[in-house]
């Protein structure tokens, strides 16, 4: 069962944390929401951890090219057999990634 978005937020945020505190490096954010991207942001000033992003193609590829001018960004796409399991998943865990990959498929 999917977690609310608020409960998926808190425990992302959580698992952030323990990410830049544990870690000296080596530490990907994979998000598309910019208060996550500014999370990472803040503990990576408070941490010194280094950090790149990651985002799925296609989705907010202007936030990307922005967020590539100071910040390691990487993209990906998922592919292979499994790939419709994947997107479900996705859209189960929060249903803004369904008004996302419309959007990128109509741009």
């Amino acid at each position: 069962m999917a977690l609310p978005g608020a409960e998926v937020d808190d425990a992302y945020r959580e698992l952030l944390a323990q990410a830049f505190a544990e870690r000296e490096g080596g530490i990907a954010v994979g998000s598309h929401d910019p208060a996550m991207i500014a999370a990472a942001d803040r503990l990576h000033e408070e941490h010194g951890a280094p950090f790149e992003i990651r985002m799925l193609m296609g989705v907010r590829e202007p936030a990307q090219e922005r967020l590539a001018a100071e910040h390691e960004v990487w993209q990906y796409v998922p592919y292979g057999g499994t790939w419709l399991s994947y997107f479900y998943r996705r859209v189960a865990e929060r249903r803004q990634n369904l008004t996302f990959a419309l959007r990128a498929i109509v741009n």
